[in-house]
C-alpha cells in the first residue's frame, strides 16, 4: 500500500510531508528523527541525544573488506564553526570528562583545555620508551634517571649554567 497521509503512532507521526513530526523519510530514503522541517543530511540524521546498547561499528570509509580509516568528526555543514570532540565515560555512576579533543587538534587527558599536542592531567605510566628532542623546565622532578655511565665529557661550546658553579 502507499500511505496517503501521515501515519499517527499515539500523538508521534511518521511522515513524508516535512512537518514538524517525529519521523521523516525522504522520497530518496533519508530519514530524520526529530530534525524538525529540516531536510535529513543523511541516511540517519537524528536532532537530538542517541541512547543505544551494544557496539558502534565503523568501518573503513573505502568500504567494508577494505583496509582504510574510519572517521569520527566532530563538525557541522557551516564552515564557520570550531568544535571539539569530549569523550565521558561513567565511574559509579558520575560523568567523567576523559579525553578531550580540541578544534586546533590537540588532545587532553583528564583536561577539557589541552595546551599542547598532548596535555596529562594527573599521573602517566608508560611502559615502553618515552622519546623527546626537547624538554622544558629545569628538570628537578625528574626521578631514576641513570646517567649515561660514559665517564668524563669535554664541552664544545659555551655552557651556561646561570651563574652556578661547578664544584
Amino acid at each position: 500500500h502507499t500511505a496517503t497521509q501521515n501515519i499517527n503512532l499515539n500523538g508521534h507521526y511518521l511522515s513524508g510531508d516535512g512537518d514538524d513530526e517525529g519521523v521523516y523519510v525522504t522520497g530518496s530514503g533519508n530519514v530524520g528523527i526529530g530534525v524538525n522541517n529540516n531536510t535529513p543530511k543523511g541516511v540517519l540524521h537524528v536532532g537530538g541525544d542517541y541512547y543505544g546498547k551494544g557496539h558502534i561499528w565503523l568501518h573503513a570509509n573505502e568500504g567494508d573488506g577494505s583496509s582504510g580509516t574510519a572517521y569520527v568528526q566532530a563538525r557541522d555543514d557551516s564552515g564557520l564553526s570550531s568544535i571539539g570532540l569530549q569523550l565521558r565515560t561513567q565511574n559509579g555512576g558520575s560523568i567523567v570528562d576523559a579525553a578531550y579533543f580540541s578544534a586546533n587538534g590537540n588532545f587532553g587527558i583528564g583536561t577539557a583545555s589541552p595546551t599542547n599536542k598532548l596535555s596529562v592531567a594527573g599521573s602517566a605510566d608508560f611502559s615502553g620508551n618515552v622519546t623527546a628532542t626537547a624538554f622544558a623546565g629545569d628538570g628537578s622532578a625528574l626521578t631514576n634517571v641513570p646517567g649515561d655511565d660514559l665517564g668524563n665529557h669535554t664541552a664544545t661550546q659555551m655552557l651556561d649554567m646561570g651563574g652556578n658553579d661547578i664544584t
